[in-house]
């Protein structure tokens, strides 16, 4: 499973142990056939929280709309059935983007299930996993905003389109991103820097794949942003950036030249 966004730190002291509760939509190929396809009933999840768990919280929560102790209570109050209840037009809209997007790629690469995750462990976080796209109950809970659960399926939907690239293409994206790197400008590409991300997303740096996923999200939602922190970004950099851009997805000339 290739994890995306915030790492949790290992945990030291417990207050108790944390429940892990899933439940899953089956995304079929038209969106009036949606299923359930298994849940917990309700208070499977108890809502305890481990101790570093909540400091981790506390480590970002200049990153987060809501205070920690906000956050928690959200979790405790929220079991899997009212969940779905609350956030039932969000569930919707991500399968239903979700269903979009897969029309773009291979049958035998296309995401059927949705995972939510409702355990604390799991905040923040979001992953493919075969023909699974796992996502944490923390971005509806805690964000509440379309938009970022449009930026976190299109990472993912990153990742699978960065399996599909010729071998030639993902040692392009290779070459790109060891050059970004030695230039400093892979923060060009951080999710969390543009508007509709969580704040602590993305994380380019770690490997070609993550700089793939990440601009492949932001090319095809946050293009105009991007072309106006390149105002600062030397001229020389440029080719290397369209390529980039246009290996990603984006449609025609994603950087025209700057002014003199």
């Amino acid at each position: 499973m290739m994890s995306c966004a915030f790492r949790q730190k290992p945990a030291q002291r417990h207050v108790a142990a944390t429940a892990t509760v899933f439940f899953f939509i089956r995304i079929l190929p038209f969106m009036a056939a949606i299923m359930l396809a298994g849940c917990l009933g309700a208070g499977a999840s108890d809502g305890r929280v481990t101790v570093a768990q909540f400091e981790s919280l506390n480590d970002l929560e200049a990153l987060l709309p809501l205070t920690p102790d906000s956050i928690v209570t959200r979790y405790r109050n929220y079991d899997s059935l009212a969940f779905r209840e609350i956030y039932s037009e969000k569930l919707a809209y991500v399968t239903g983007l979700i269903d979009s997007l897969n029309a773009s790629f291979p049958e035998n690469l296309r995401i059927d299930t949705l995972a939510i995750d409702h355990s604390f462990s799991s905040f923040g976080t979001a992953a493919r996993n075969g023909r699974s796209i796992g996502i944490s109950a923390s971005y509806f809970i805690v964000f509440d905003d379309w938009i970022v659960l449009r930026s976190v399926v299109f990472h993912e939907f990153g990742h699978i389109a960065y399996d599909i690239l010729e071998p030639e293409e993902k040692r392009e994206v290779g070459s790109i991103w060891k050059e970004l790197e030695a230039g400093a400008l892979l923060y060009l590409f951080r999710d969390g820097e543009y508007a509709g991300n969580a704040r602590f997303g993305g994380h380019p740096d770690e490997n070609p794949a993550e700089l793939y996923a990440s601009a492949f999200n932001l090319v095809q939602n946050r293009l105009p942003e991007i072309r106006v922190r390149l105002t600062y970004v030397e001229r020389r950099h440029f080719p290397l950036l369209r390529r980039l851009a246009t290996l990603a997805g984006a449609a025609g000339e994603p950087f025209p030249e700057p002014p003199q």
